[in-house]
C-alpha cells in the first residue's frame, strides 16, 4: 500500500510467493487477493484487513481448482472469482463462483468466463 503521492510505502503480505489481483472492499476495510505460495502451488483466494492483519485463506486448498481475480459485490456481502481445474483429468468444475467473504456458501454461477466484475442490473 502506498499514499497517492508515492510516500509511506507499506508491505501488507509477508509470505514468500506471488500475491496479486488485490480488490478493495467498497467500505475500505478489507482486501481480497489471490496468493500462489510457489510455482508448484495453486492459486487461492485470501481476505485480509486493509492494514494487512487478519489474513485468511477462504478457498479450499484441497480442491483441484486454481482460483483467481476476486471481486467484491457493491454491498461487500459477496466475492466473485473465477477458477479452473488444475489438470485435464480433474473432476472439479471450473467457472465463475460467488461466495461469502468468510469462505462459506460457495456457488458456481457460470461454467465459463473469467475475471468477474459486478455491475448494477
Amino acid at each position: 500500500m502506498v499514499d497517492v503521492d508515492g510516500g509511506n510505502l507499506q508491505r501488507l503480505t509477508i509470505v514468500e510467493g506471488e500475491d496479486g489481483w488485490p480488490a478493495w472492499s467498497h467500505d475500505g476495510t478489507r482486501i481480497a487477493y489471490q496468493r500462489m505460495v510457489s510455482d508448484e502451488a495453486k492459486s487461492e483466494i485470501h481476505v485480509m484487513g486493509a492494514d494487512g492483519q487478519d489474513d485468511r485463506l477462504i478457498t479450499d486448498p484441497n480442491d483441484d481448482l486454481e482460483e483467481y481475480t476476486p471481486a467484491w459485490s457493491p454491498n461487500d456481502r459477496y466475492l466473485a472469482y473465477y477458477a479452473y481445474p488444475t489438470t485435464d483429468s480433474s473432476t472439479a468444475a471450473g467457472g465463475i463462483f460467488v461466495m461469502l467473504p468468510d469462505g462459506s456458501g460457495r456457488l458456481l454461477i457460470r461454467s465459463d468466463g473469467y475475471e468477474p466484475a459486478w455491475r448494477p442490473t
